[in-house]
């Protein structure tokens, strides 16, 4: 099984990555997507993929966490896919979300 959506480069498993990884190896995963949500975190993502060849990455931006958006983040977006498309395998997260106290417009930009 692949789990194609986990969000394991978050803080919340940084003291524990390996047991749960070990732990999701036991019930048959033996691989990971772990999707991008901020140009802020996309260092730390590909630096956590490139040690662990069953984990890949897409990068994106999560309409969610746009008040960190920066006008760069799409052409660092794009330099990135590239440098990495060993393990960056998509794009994401992105998306559109209405309910969100996020400028709409811009949300259309950065998914456009």
């Amino acid at each position: 099984m692949i789990d194609s959506h986990c969000h394991f480069d978050f803080p919340d498993y940084d003291k524990d990555r390996e047991t749960q990884w070990e732990s999701a190896q036991s019930i048959g995963v033996s691989e990971l997507l772990i999707p991008g949500v901020t140009a802020q975190q996309w260092p730390h993502l590909l630096k956590l993929v490139e040690n662990v060849p069953a984990w890949h990455c897409a990068l994106g931006l999560h309409p969610f966490f746009l008040s960190t958006y920066e006008p760069n983040a799409l052409e660092t977006l794009e330099t990135l896919l590239k440098a990495n498309h060993d393990s960056c395998v998509a794009v994401g997260e992105i998306g559109l979300d209405a309910t969100l106290d996020v400028d709409f417009n811009l949300q259309l930009e950065v998914f456009d």
